[in-house]
């Protein structure tokens, strides 16, 4: 996979376990664009209670990497956002996609983006939950599909999203934050809490022949 991005130009990687908001992404690129053209910029989030697992970061006034080493008190990089240049890529190329190794040879010629806002590194199911609860608390509105069937006895209160085909019956009470995917069913008198997300075809409660 390094091989085949090599030849081309500014890159985004980005790892399918951390979950970072839209945000952090445009942090890290517009830090990138007005680097004066280092070869790569990390994502990096404060210092944190617990680094085991993450990559730790001394950051000189430059606010560029100087020192990388593992398990200790500092920045760390969560392995979410890596913005990169052909030399970059071709230098991870040669060390067989190890960016850990490739950030020390380029010591002093990263540029590093500080985000300070949330992310989920999902190592574990139940981390899915927590990368609900953040997503789901950035609605601001209720958005109901024209092609949603919502009971005028149903209860909605707060911000809300409810998909296409979905179905809300009679007494339904949905306490948003909350998603409700395509082709949902929420039975009569059912309950949906604040910060749930039901996917396409989710069925609460039993539904009607």
């Amino acid at each position: 996979m390094v091989n085949e991005i090599t030849s081309k130009g500014t890159t985004i990687i980005s790892f399918g376990d951390v979950v970072l908001p839209q945000e952090a992404y445009e942090l890290a690129l517009n830090s990138h664009v007005n680097s004066g053209g280092k070869p790569v910029t990390v994502l990096m989030t404060p210092p944190l209670s617990d680094l085991q697992g993450y990559f730790e970061v001394q950051i000189n006034d430059d606010v560029l990497i100087n020192k990388v080493s593992e398990h200790r008190a500092g920045y760390a990089w969560t392995g979410g956002v890596l913005i990169a240049e052909k030399e970059f890529l071709t230098l991870l190329s040669e060390f067989n996609g190890d960016i850990n190794e490739t950030l020390k040879r380029f010591k002093g010629n990263v540029n590093t983006a500080l985000w300070s806002g949330w992310f989920v590194d999902v190592s574990y199911p139940w981390d899915l939950l927590s990368t609900i609860r953040y997503l789901v608390s950035d609605l601001r509105e209720t958005r109901i599909s024209k092609d949603a069937d919502v009971s005028p006895r149903a209860i909605i209160e707060g911000p809300v999203i409810i998909d296409e085909g979905a179905r809300i019956d009679h007494g339904a009470i949905i306490r948003g934050p909350v998603y409700i995917g395509r082709n949902a069913y929420i039975g009569n008198n059912s309950i949906i809490r604040n910060n749930t997300s039901l996917e396409g075809e989710a069925v609460i409660g039993l539904m009607p022949k």
